[in-house]
């Protein structure tokens, strides 16, 4: 029997059950419905801090910092799938989902200075967003920023699911339409690392 696909699913919003989160939670919910085995970070609610530039990762191609980035490297490196959530905080991702990805330095060291081969198995990641705007014209720099990130964790890009129009508290919730829509999209990413 083939083992159950794993999703790392990142909470990357500051606000607790947020429009985000509420998404988050749709798409991973048909993701566990169609198979996969699901393993959850709240970056609000992990101790971290930014790199600190110290060219440690350059030489040795890991982190020298030991906090809650640790266990989210090995996460996402066991990971088959990624669902990564965040809503858009000045035209760009939130302190905390920029922060995480900042502390990738590694990865980049690995692919452009130590030369380090990709992972053997392919991954897929995608992106839910949303905002208080009612259309897309801070999405494409906030999206810039999660596109190269999964490119340096050589993991292929499959999309977004971006949601507009959602400021206060139980905005998604209030959109049965839109949460089907996530849903899907959990479904899809799911698909796609399965080659359906």
């Amino acid at each position: 029997m083939p083992e159950r696909p794993i999703l790392t699913a990142i909470y990357g919003s500051p606000r607790r059950g947020g429009n985000s989160d509420t998404l988050l939670d749709a798409a991973v919910a048909r993701a566990e419905s169609a198979g996969a085995s699901v393993q959850r970070f709240s970056l609000r609610d992990l101790k971290f801090v930014g790199c600190q530039n110290c060219g440690y990762c350059a030489t040795k191609g890991v982190c020298r910092i030991q906090d809650d980035m640790q266990p989210l490297y090995q996460a996402l490196d066991n990971s088959d799938a990624t669902l990564l959530a965040a809503p858009i905080y000045f035209c760009s991702l939130p302190a905390q989902t920029k922060l995480m990805i900042d502390r990738f330095q590694p990865y980049w060291s690995r692919k452009y200075i130590l030369k380090t081969p990709p992972p053997p198995k392919r991954r897929v990641g995608g992106f839910i967003c949303c905002c208080g705007f009612k259309d897309d014209r801070f999405l494409p720099c906030t999206e810039q920023i999660v596109k190269t990130w999964y490119y340096i964790m050589h993991v292929e890009y499959a999309g977004n699911f971006f949601a507009p129009g959602l400021d206060a508290r139980g905005d998604a919730e209030r959109h049965p339409s839109m949460l089907e829509s996530a849903g899907e999209f959990g479904g899809k990413l799911l698909s796609k690392f399965q080659g359906k």
